[in-house]
């Protein structure tokens, strides 16, 4: 008896421990991630202070770079928040009977503009009929424009997004899908922890990390599950939501 209740202190204290280390790892990431453009703010005001910058051209520049810098900031810890927030006691959904073919369709409407001014191509493929599920539409919208946001971030142009519904054995399937670059295998089984860059290294700062984190725990609070699904033949990748009735 007195070595079974070691062995469960053992275990609860190593779980204490990777709790810890990977409590201290995301503190870490955050502090990274924050620092770059601090940095790059704090020098640009300094120059544009100190009279460094002379032409209405570079001043220019130096705003316009301040302010993306901001709004990186700014996006940055409104994704912090809302990580915290999904996994607060006081938070729940707000389910309600929804069309979800026609939520789909307003959301691939809204992001149309962003895929073609990347000279991207974006294809929607949703069924006529009305479909409708119990959902938060507002935490749903923020998956579907999460996972579309993150194919737009790590591909170039040329590429082909692909917003797709369809039914399948146990209920339905949501697929956004792409054919640009393929997520290295080793951090495909990674990608949706917190801070795990998907398609770009760190150091490219291309993102947070957090976005497909979000989504998952959107989709599991749901009661669905999300996966990676890539296929090296066809040279594409999917992030697949399943709908179970």
């Amino acid at each position: 008896m007195a070595e079974e209740v070691e062995k469960n202190e053992r275990q609860e204290e190593e779980l204490r421990r990777q709790y810890e280390r990977a409590r201290n790892l995301m503190l870490s990431d955050i502090a990274h991630d924050l620092r770059t453009p601090i940095t790059t703010i704090g020098g640009y005001a300094k120059a544009l202070n100190d009279g460094l910058v002379t032409s209405d051209e570079k001043r220019t520049e130096y705003l316009e770079a301040i302010q993306n810098k901001s709004q990186r900031m700014s996006d940055l810890i409104t994704l912090l928040f809302d990580y915290v927030r999904l996994d607060s006691e006081n938070f729940s959904l707000r389910l309600e009977k929804t069309d979800v073919s026609e939520l789909l369709r307003e959301n691939a409407a809204l992001l149309y503009a962003d895929v073609e001014e990347k000279d991207m191509e974006f294809e929607i493929d949703i069924p006529e009929e009305s479909i409708f599920l119990d959902v938060d539409k507002l935490q749903v919208s923020r998956v579907i424009t999460n996972l579309i946001n993150n194919a737009l971030k790590h591909n170039g142009a040329g590429t082909t997004i692909c917003l797709e519904m369809q039914q399948s054995e146990k209920g339905y399937q949501i697929i956004v899908r792409d054919n640009g670059k393929l997520i290295d295998p080793l951090i495909a089984e990674h990608v949706f922890e917190p801070f795990v860059m998907a398609d770009v290294s760190r150091e490219s700062k291309g993102g947070s990390g957090l976005g497909l984190s979000i989504a998952k725990k959107i989709v599991e609070m749901h009661g669905w599950t999300i996966e990676l699904v890539q296929d090296f033949e066809r040279l594409e990748k999917s992030f697949v939501i399943n709908l179970e009735k």
